[in-house]
């Protein structure tokens, strides 16, 4: 049975507050028990289809990444602080959008929240992407106090509850979440490419179609705007875009 998202998280909680104590046999218990939710958590979320997607989850997530988007939406990180020094404005230029920034090197706040616990929106520094925002749902906009490092460094974390958020396979979550190999993204840029022409390919380039598997090539995180990003998220919540059973994202099947 899929754990619910309340026993998830503090999971996640007691496990990273016991990280900073200097006790190894507590440690190890937290580590045991949080593997374990997380195992139920995977192998419960295998089973859903897009008939069991969470539809009101879909939607508090579409909603506040086109509420929010054009501000405080980035795929390069889960969540983070836009670094010093860059002009908020830039995110209505058209020379450096804020989903082009790239936050690879930026670190997050320290003993400070990413997220203004005391409103239901970023606040005016943060950003996230589609696994960021979901886990921000899902945690009532406040930004965990075992949450002190680069977002990154929680990639399990993140993926865990926002697909328990979502009820999605995690194997979904990661096709949607980043832009590997074989990602919803990729597929889009494919197939319908005079659609989504601003998604980036990292190794290619759109003249070279001669023996090009897009299964295999790989979409810039930076070039995912959040209005593809809401277009794309619709689909699949309507299930105009499914997966196979290999996880492979493809059109409904009729």
């Amino acid at each position: 049975m899929k754990p619910k998202l309340s026993v998830l998280i503090n999971a996640y909680g007691d496990y990273y507050r016991q990280r900073q104590v200097k006790d190894d046999q507590r440690q190890i218990e937290r580590y045991d028990n949080l593997t374990l939710i997380e195992n139920r958590n995977k192998s419960s979320l295998e089973l859903m289809t897009h008939k069991d997607y969470d539809q009101k989850s879909f939607k508090e997530l579409i909603s506040a990444i086109e509420l929010n988007g054009i501000t405080s939406f980035n795929m390069t990180t889960f969540w983070g602080k836009i670094a010093e020094g860059i002009e908020r404005n830039l995110g209505n230029s058209l020379d450096m959008p804020i989903h082009s920034l790239s936050l690879h090197y930026e670190e997050t706040s320290k003993g400070a929240n990413t997220l203004d616990q005391y409103t239901s929106a970023f606040n005016c520094n943060s950003v996230g992407c589609i696994a960021g925002f979901a886990m921000a749902i899902a945690m009532d906009w406040k930004q965990p106090d075992w949450l002190t490092e680069d977002s990154r460094n929680y990639m399990h974390s993140f993926e865990n509850i926002a697909c328990n958020y979502l009820n999605i396979p995690i194997q979904v979550g990661r096709k949607i979440f980043y832009g590997d190999e074989a990602s919803v993204w990729a597929f889009v840029a494919y197939h319908e490419r005079e659609n989504y022409q601003n998604l980036e390919w990292s190794n290619w380039e759109d003249d070279e179609y001669d023996d090009f598997d897009w299964t295999e090539e790989s979409i810039e995180l930076s070039s995912i705007d959040y209005k593809v990003a809401v277009d794309v998220l619709r689909r699949i919540a309507s299930g105009e875009i499914t997966f196979s059973d290999e996880f492979i994202p493809q059109y409904k099947q009729q």
